[in-house]
């Protein structure tokens, strides 16, 4: 029965380790999932962020752009108001002027000029980043892409992978509780085996008490026979011989029972 269980023990022992093995090698398949389907969702947000951050980029060159367009447009006035006909225009020497720049000259705050310059600095360093972050994310993407395509993971199946996990650490949590249940089972057996032999000492030990007894009955006896033989010469009446008769039954009397005793001990051993 201990060879039994042992057996049973080993082999239970190889299905957990197996179970374990399965259960740690589909918990890792999951985990990597769950981090390509952060990364995804973290690369669609930082997909909107960067079409936002676009915009406001664009924007801001936008108006730094009408506003330089409209310093041009105002040095243009300016020069238009200096030239003469007949006189040599600073720019392309010529002394015709046909078509004279007429529009109306706005005046341009250097602070608000400069103050669209830093917006513009401003959001097109942050369009970068953004930009930068999603590149980060793409590329660590297509490595954990890379990765589950080696463990043979397909992404639309990560709730059937969960519902096997649930089911290997249903199953690990009892082939634990029947491990634990052979070694308890073990261990009794081995105390019952060391019992057995505590036992089996004190019944050798009781069955040499017997022979000893057996022998000392077996002496007592003789003694007995011999006294029976030689008690007529010496003793002169039947009363002396009644007496000396009953003497010698009673020690055999009382052998017997300590005979008898001692089988009872070593029975209940």
């Amino acid at each position: 029965q201990q060879q039994a269980i042992i057996n049973e023990l080993e082999d239970a022992t190889v299905t957990y380790h197996e179970t374990y093995e399965a259960h740690a090698v589909l918990t890792r398949k999951i985990e990597m999932a769950k981090e390509v389907a952060a990364i995804q969702k973290n690369i669609e947000t930082l997909v909107k962020q960067l079409a936002d951050k676009k915009q406001i980029a664009d924007g801001a060159q936008q108006k730094l752009q009408n506003m330089e367009q409209q310093i041009r447009s105002n040095q243009a006035a300016f020069l238009a108001a200096s030239l003469h006909h007949g006189e040599a225009c600073p720019v392309c020497g010529s002394t015709e002027h046909p078509a004279i720049h007429n529009s109306e000259a706005f005046t341009i705050d250097e602070n608000a000029l400069e103050h669209l310059r830093q917006e513009g600095d401003r959001a097109m360093q942050s369009f970068y980043q953004v930009n930068s972050k999603l590149d980060v994310e793409k590329a660590a993407l297509e490595q954990k892409r890379n990765a589950l395509e080696l463990l043979n993971v397909d992404l639309s199946q990560l709730h059937y992978y969960e519902q096997q996990l649930a089911e290997l650490t249903e199953q690990l949590t009892k082939q634990k509780q029947q491990q634990e249940q052979l070694i308890t089972e073990k261990k009794t057996i081995a105390q019952l085996i060391e019992s057995k032999e505590v036992l089996q000492g004190r019944i050798e030990k009781g069955q040499q008490y017997v022979v000893d007894i057996d022998k000392q009955y077996a002496q007592e006896k003789g003694k007995l026979e011999q006294s029976e033989q030689s008690l007529l010469p010496q003793v002169s009446t039947l009363d002396e011989v009644t007496q000396e008769l009953a003497i010698q039954q009673q020690k055999h009397r009382h052998l017997k029972s300590a005979i008898q005793s001692a089988l009872e001990a070593m029975q209940k051993i």
